[in-house]
């Protein structure tokens, strides 16, 4: 998605493969090579560090994410990354 020149890229961290091999990460060397914005952002769901309501040092879709498709999304330019989950309220 391009709005004025920034590159929005949504990635897919939970019911896909997130294999370096795997499509989404072809997909996503591939967009990152084609793009001329002069802004590339990437989001998706899943923390790819936390220690909130998940752990992102036990959690499959956390380390895949880390270990496979950030240093691509770094190779590539990306200026932005965003993620998240929402984290349980905590009432004292």
């Amino acid at each position: 998605y391009k709005r004025q020149n920034i590159h929005f890229i949504c990635l897919n961290s939970h019911d896909i493969d997130r294999s370096a091999t795997g499509e989404m990460c072809t997909w996503l060397r591939d967009d990152l090579y084609e793009t001329n914005q002069e802004w590339v952002i990437a989001y998706w769901h899943h923390p790819a560090y936390t220690k909130g309501s998940h752990d992102s040092d036990t959690e499959s879709q956390l380390i895949e994410m880390r270990e496979n498709v950030l240093p691509i999304l770094e190779e590539g330019g990306t200026d932005f990354v965003f993620y998240g989950h929402r984290t349980k309220s905590r009432v004292d």
